[in-house]
This record gives C-alpha cells, sequence and structure tokens, in this order.
C-alpha cells in the first residue's frame, strides 16, 4: 500500500456513505474556504468510491478539535454562529454568476469557454460546503452533551422519547416544502395548477438530485411526481416548540442547556439550507457533464468519474479522461485537503478492502440512536445505490448507511428506517419525523450486519434492532 495513504489510515475515521460519484464530491469540500474563512480546518477529507457507491470519512481527531473551538467561540461570543452564517450565505451569493452561467444554453459556448466554466463551477461547489462544514462537528458534539448531560438518570425509553422532541426541527424541511407544493399542484384546478408547476421548476429544478447526479424536470414530470402523493402532513411546529419548552422546564435546563436546543435547531436549519445549496451545485455540474459528453461523444459516467481539476480539452478529444474514468469505477481513494486532492489508485483500494473490512456475520442485536419514536417488524432491505431504491417495498425495514433527498420516496413506503451514520440533524432524523416513521440512526454498521429478507424488529425508543429470522 502506498506510504502515504497508509499513513492516513492509521487515523481514526468517522464515516459517512451514500450513492455518489466523485466530479459531484470530491474536491469541493470547502477546506481552503473553511480554512481561509475562520482558521481553522479539517486536516484531510478521505473518500473511496465503488460502482456509484461513497464512503466520506472525517479525522475524528478534527471533529473534536472543531466541535471544541466552536464552544470556545460561542463562550465569547454567543452569535458566533449566525455571524459564520451570514458570511457563508454572501460567499455562496457570490458564486451566483457561476452557477447561472451552468444553468444556461451551454450548446452556444466555444470548447475552452465550457472547460474554463467547468473548472470555475468546481471551485465555486466547494463554497457551498466552506464555513458550514463546523457543522458535522458541532452536530455531533451536541448530540453527546445533549444525551450524557441532560438525562443523566432517565431510565428506559424516556431519554429516547424526549431527546427527539428535544431535537425535533422547529422548520419545515426543504423537503416537506416541495411536497407541499406537489400536494397543492395535484389538488389546483387546470389553470391555478400550470402556475403552481412554473413555481416549482423556477423554486425546485434542482430538487431530483442527489451525490450520484441529477435530472432536469419538465412540466409533465412534475405532474407526474403530484400525481404521485397520496397524503401530505405538514408539521405543526407550534406544537413542536410548545412540547421543547415544556421538556425544558420539566428537566430545569440551565440558561446554557437552553442553548445546546436551540444551536441543534440552527444547525439544522443551516444544513437543510446548504443541501440546497449543494444540489444546485450538482445540477449544474451534471449540465455541463451532459454537454461534455455530447459535445466530444465520450461516456458521462466515465466524466463523473474524474476531479473537476482533471477535466481537460485534450484529454477529452484524445479519450484518455474515458479510459481513466471507466477504470475508476471498479474502485478509488481520494484524499482532499487544503492544499488539493490525492488520488490512490484500484490496487491500493483493494488493499484497503482487504485490511481495513471487517466481517460481522455473528451479532445478532444492533443499537444506535433514536431519531423517530415507535416500533415495527419486517422484513429488511438494504439501500446502497440510487436504484435500489426502487427496489424497496411496501412495509419493508429501509436499512442503508445514511439517506438523502433521493431516499424519500423509498421512506414513504418503508414501515421503520436504520442507518449507519448520521446524527440529530441528518435526513433521516428529520424526514423519518416528519413522516412518523420508527427510525433508528448511527448503528455503524447495519449495512454490514443484515441482509435483504432478513426479519428484523426495531424499537426506537429503545434504539435497538433485533434479528427475528435469517431468511
Amino acid at each position: 500500500m502506498n506510504p502515504v495513504l497508509k499513513k492516513y489510515l492509521s487515523q481514526e475515521w468517522y464515516t459517512q456513505s451514500c450513492p455518489g460519484r466523485p466530479i459531484f464530491m470530491i474536491g469541493v469540500g470547502g477546506l481552503p474556504v473553511m480554512q481561509k474563512t475562520m482558521g481553522y480546518s479539517y486536516h484531510a477529507i478521505l473518500a473511496t468510491y465503488e460502482e456509484d457507491y461513497c464512503e466520506w470519512k472525517y479525522p475524528q481527531k478534527d471533529l473534536d478539535a472543531i466541535a471544541n473551538r466552536i464552544f470556545s467561540e460561542l463562550k465569547k461570543d454567543p452569535s458566533y454562529l449566525q455571524a459564520l452564517r451570514r458570511v457563508y450565505d454572501r460567499q455562496v451569493a457570490d458564486q451566483e454568476p457561476v452557477f447561472a452561467a451552468a444553468e444556461s444554453d451551454l450548446t452556444k459556448l466555444p470548447d475552452d469557454a465550457l472547460i474554463d466554466l467547468s473548472k470555475r463551477h468546481w471551485v465555486s461547489r466547494g463554497v457551498t460546503v466552506g464555513s458550514s462544514h463546523v457543522i458535522e462537528s458541532l452536530a455531533l458534539a451536541l448530540e453527546h452533551r445533549m444525551r450524557h448531560e441532560l438525562f443523566k438518570g432517565v431510565t428506559g425509553t424516556q431519554s429516547n422519547e424526549d431527546f427527539s422532541a428535544l431535537t425535533t426541527p422547529l422548520s419545515h424541511s426543504f423537503v416537506s416544502q416541495k411536497e407541499e407544493l406537489l400536494w397543492q399542484i395535484k389538488n389546483a384546478g387546470a389553470k391555478e395548477k400550470k402556475a403552481l408547476i412554473q413555481r416549482f421548476l423556477k423554486d425546485f429544478f434542482w430538487s431530483e438530485t442527489s451525490y450520484a447526479g441529477s435530472e432536469v424536470l419538465s412540466e409533465s414530470d412534475v405532474e407526474k411526481m403530484a400525481d404521485g402523493l397520496e397524503s401530505f402532513s405538514k408539521p405543526d411546529l407550534s406544537e413542536i416548540r410548545h412540547k421543547k419548552e415544556a421538556l425544558m422546564a420539566r428537566y430545569g435546563f440551565s440558561d446554557a442547556q437552553r442553548q445546546w436546543v436551540e444551536w441543534t435547531d440552527f444547525v439544522t436549519q443551516w444544513q437543510d439550507e446548504r443541501k440546497k445549496n449543494i444540489f444546485r451545485g450538482v445540477f449544474g455540474c451534471q449540465l455541463i457533464v451532459n454537454e461534455l459528453a455530447r459535445r466530444f461523444g465520450v461516456d458521462p459516467v466515465a466524466i463523473q468519474y474524474l476531479t473537476g481539476e482533471e477535466v481537460s480539452l485534450k484529454g477529452l478529444k484524445n479519450r484518455e479522461l474515458e479510459s481513466l474514468g471507466q477504470r475508476r469505477k471498479k474502485g478509488f481513494i481520494g484524499i482532499e485537503h487544503s492544499q488539493g486532492v490525492m488520488i490512490f489508485d484500484h490496487s491500493d483500494f483493494l488493499e484497503y478492502q482487504q485490511r481495513f473490512k471487517t466481517r460481522l456475520d455473528e451479532v445478532e442485536v444492533l443499537n444506535g440512536t433514536c431519531a423517530s419514536l415507535g416500533i415495527a417488524t419486517g422484513p429488511v432491505r438494504i439501500l446502497r445505490t440510487l436504484d435500489s431504491i426502487a427496489e424497496l417495498k411496501e412495509g419493508e425495514v429501509l436499512v442503508t448507511s445514511m439517506t438523502r433527498p433521493e431516499f424519500v420516496p423509498a421512506m414513504k413506503k418503508a414501515i421503520a428506517i436504520v442507518t449507519d451514520e448520521g446524527g440529530i440533524t441528518s435526513h433521516a432524523a428529520i424526514i423519518s419525523r416528519e413522516l412518523g416513521i420508527p427510525c433508528v440512526i448511527g448503528t455503524k454498521n447495519a449495512t454490514r450486519v443484515l441482509k435483504d429478507g432478513w426479519i428484523v424488529q426495531v424499537k426506537a425508543n429503545h434504539g435497538s434492532i433485533t434479528v427475528i429470522e435469517k431468511k
């Protein structure tokens, strides 16, 4: 194994996973922006890619250090997070000309101008993460503080139930806003429906997006999405706020402890806005990839296995980049740091798989964090790729590393949701509460322990998943 990679892998990493392709992810973690804006950052992010699936890893030491730094800054200035958010919003707004250019008629651009736009767009997408990358550190640290300091002496399932209520967002997620508009479209008259569809295409043109790519929506696509909605229930934010206040009064929260709840809600809202910005960036990148593929007769998926800085006119014309991208689909490792990106090829990836992946065949009970209350029993369906999302059937237990917006149709059919990773601000936590589905997050290895078809009981109130029958 490459000695540089070996040194990186000797550290402890916190892993998130999802369907994804490199051009939408690698090099856009915003570490240079984070360092320049705040004076601190993660020293690296390590990612593995194989067949449209990504594992995205943060150094645990950095997560802890950044969280401690943020708490220190908040102690000096309680408005520190709001100030960071304002800087982030301004930086993202500054990228508007680049994003708008990617969403324009790319067929009119000369070859060199299209390549230049692809590179500028890659840099701009890093800004959509940038200083907001503190979210990962802060969310995990807040979860730990709230669980281990607020609920001392609370036994049974009560702490899980109360924790779930305290961390329920006081704002509507963009997924909820999107579905509310689709519900209005479904129930509107012909004239009003057309206007609402146009509004949807203006506000949510980027919404059919994942880290593995994006789709361009038509009016008929939107109408079909609306017709497919069976129901819509909007969370009652006043009821959620009242329940939070009652719990904080019951437990006698100090002013400092109340701030933890407020910060959690702030981070959750910021994370949701960031995801909209990121997905708009992915949408524009997909448009650029589509035009490059059309213009040079290159496989678009192969382009998506490159980094943004690798895209070149020469490499596309002589098809060297197409060949490189096709080889990478079998598996490789990328490390992003403040100075750029390092790539490690398939041989290093295979050795990584052999040395650092373990089997967990004998585990019968898994434990994680309760994200949404309830108990459910059903067959397991493990979702790793975008294609597998469509395979989930009504009444199955959705098991995945982390959910993303593209998982929502499957989440609505699932009887329960179980994830390897994720915290209180994760997509799975937010959406499962909105849908009223039992959800356990942060099991670490559910996708490796469980198998399709196994019957499991999910006791979300207890944060547990028990294997009932192995089929």
